[in-house]
């Protein structure tokens, strides 16, 4: 309870002496490795776990040609502790995605439903995924990811021409009103932080 306390005090502090450092956008750069593409730390009824429970989550997805044996990668919200949580050994396959519950229920069996032993805060803190080595983060939110809205997810941005949505169905999605995703949103008419229907 101790360490908890004394990390809450330290995520406080360095928020509060970042509190105006803008974030910088995260890019895929060459897609040869694992990257952290979404994340819900504010999940209120969005995703259930197999508890019933309303867990925050991470997704891992492998963007590469090969296959990925996770067995000895880890998942961490301390950047003091890069080897928190450890994979089963669970293999992501080309293209695929992984879901896995930020709980604090530390569940790490192979095929079933994994579990981090720790949870996200909604305010943003410090994620990475970290290879088997143990000090090679391979993506990061660093410092922190900002604040979370509930449950809305939170990642890597996609090119909206390759996203499909089926017939009948309505999306929505939140533009940031400074700009940061480029010109192409003011192209299309967006320049304030609003929800947009279609």
């Amino acid at each position: 309870m101790a360490y908890y306390a004394h990390k809450k005090e330290r995520q406080r502090n360095r928020s509060a002496r970042l509190a105006f450092e803008r974030l910088e956008p995260r890019l895929v750069l060459d897609g040869s490795s694992l990257v952290i593409s979404e994340l819900m730390a504010s999940n209120n009824e969005a995703l259930l776990d197999e508890d019933g429970d309303s867990s925050d989550w991470v997704e891992i997805h492998n963007p590469t040609a090969g296959p990925v044996d996770l067995d000895g990668w880890h998942l961490t919200d301390d950047d003091d502790n890069l080897i928190q949580w450890p994979f089963p050994d669970v293999t992501l396959l080309p293209q695929q995605y992984l879901l896995v519950f930020a709980s604090g229920k530390d569940r790490r069996v192979a095929g079933n439903e994994l579990h981090t032993n720790f949870q996200l805060d909604s305010d943003g803190e410090y994620l990475a995924l970290v290879q088997p080595d143990g000090t090679t983060v391979v993506d990061e939110f660093a410092p922190e990811f900002p604040k979370q809205f509930t449950d809305i997810s939170y990642g890597i941005g996609y090119d909206a021409a390759n996203f499909a949505v089926p017939g009948g169905e309505s999306l929505k999605y939140l533009v940031p009103a400074d700009g940061s995703l480029g010109a192409g949103w003011t192209e299309l008419g967006h320049d304030d932080s609003t929800w947009t229907n279609y």
